[in-house]
């Protein structure tokens, strides 16, 4: 069964000719279809995010219009955020209890729990939010799953990384920013292990990474930035260099 078939549903056949959609959903009429009409036309996941921004809209302007959010939890599972799509969904059980299809939503989420619960990291700290995002539950910072390195497929100094992470878009969002040392620091973890470049590195493996070494946002002096050193131990892993520096060298960026 394809679940795709019931945003048709909640649309059209229950949302418009039904009393309680246009008490709840009549304000945001023009955000429903337009999300309905990316969803239908998306070819790429950023389609897909397109149509999630208009159901997004759709939710802040209209908390009880439940159809929204049915729409959003589709969505949301078409690009991998299953935790976002299993919150989504939940909330539409809660505006409505009585729905037709509460069985098969109540399935849905069942599915949900269990790819959420796969989409973490072994040791459940970190969770890949299946839009090119992932969150870390300890601190509660959203990071990029790739670093710049992994992204351009190369280096970048200090004053590059910071314009790189200024355009990013990432997962939908335009608000990274470049880590500071103690937010960038948190997440070496010096028993995880893995190799770049031949390099042994210390970062959970649900992180896609190309750069040995992370730029942070704060500088020293003119010339110099201080950078996080994934490939040392965990007593000697933050230090300055020289901002144009380019030797496997990135900048993973942060939010909120």
């Amino acid at each position: 069964m394809k679940f795709i078939v019931p945003i048709f549903t909640a649309l059209f056949a229950l949302g418009f000719a039904g009393s309680s959609y246009a008490e709840s959903c009549s304000s945001v009429t023009r955000e429903m279809i337009y999300g309905r009409v990316a969803l239908q036309d998306a070819k790429e996941k950023q389609d897909y995010l397109e149509s999630a921004r208009q159901f997004e809209t759709a939710v802040d302007k209209a908390p009880s219009c439940a159809a929204a959010y049915f729409n959003l939890g589709i969505v949301y599972e078409k690009v991998g955020a299953y935790q976002k799509a299993l919150d989504a969904l939940k909330k539409y059980l809660s505006l409505s209890p009585q729905a037709s299809d509460t069985d098969m939503v109540q399935g849905k989420i069942y599915e949900l729990e269990y790819r959420a619960e796969k989409n973490k990291s072994t040791d459940g700290r970190y969770r890949d939010n299946g839009e090119g995002t992932i969150t870390d539950t300890r601190t509660n910072l959203m990071w990029t799953k790739e670093d710049s390195y992994v992204t351009l497929g190369k280096c970048l100094g200090w004053d590059d990384s910071k314009e790189y992470v200024s355009r990013l878009n990432t997962g939908g969002y335009n608000d990274w920013r470049m880590p500071t040392v103690r937010e960038l620091s948190s997440i070496f973890e010096e028993p995880k292990k893995r190799f770049v470049h031949h390099i042994e590195i210390h970062i959970d493996p649900i992180f896609a990474s190309g750069a040995t070494a992370l730029w942070t946002s704060e500088t020293d002096g003119a010339g110099n930035a201080w950078t996080v050193f994934f490939s040392s131990s965990s007593s000697n892993i933050v230090g300055p260099q020289y901002r144009g520096n380019c030797d496997d060298t990135g900048v993973r960026g942060v939010r909120p």
